[in-house]
C-alpha cells in the first residue's frame, strides 16, 4: 500500500469540507485509481466531479508533486496530488 496526500480546491473542498485528505492506495496506483477511490469513499457526487463515466475522461487537471500529469500517472508513497477543476464557458 502507498499513502498519498490530496490537496483539494474549489468545489472539492466545499463538497468534502476540508482542504487536504490522505488516502491509501494499492502499489502501482495511478490518478484514475485515486479518483475512483475518492468516489468510493466520499460518494458518487465526488466521483462524478472527477470522472465522466459515459465519455471516459477525467474532468480535472491533476498535478503530482507540482508537475502536471496525465490520468495514467503512477503514484508513489508520499506523493502530493492537487486536483483542479476544468472551467467551461459558453
Amino acid at each position: 500500500m502507498i499513502r498519498v496526500k490530496v490537496e483539494l480546491t474549489s468545489y472539492f473542498r466545499k463538497e468534502l469540507g476540508q482542504g487536504k485528505i490522505e488516502l491509501s492506495l494499492q502499489e502501482n496506483a495511478n490518478i484514475m485509481d485515486l479518483a475512483r477511490e475518492m468516489g468510493k469513499i466520499y460518494g458518487e457526487s465526488v466521483g462524478n466531479m472527477l470522472i465522466d463515466k459515459e465519455r471516459g475522461y477525467f474532468k480535472v487537471l491533476s498535478f503530482v508533486n507540482s508537475q502536471i500529469c496525465q490520468k495514467d500517472q503512477s503514484l508513489k508513497d508520499n506523493d502530493i496530488v492537487k486536483l483542479l477543476p476544468l472551467i467551461a464557458g459558453g
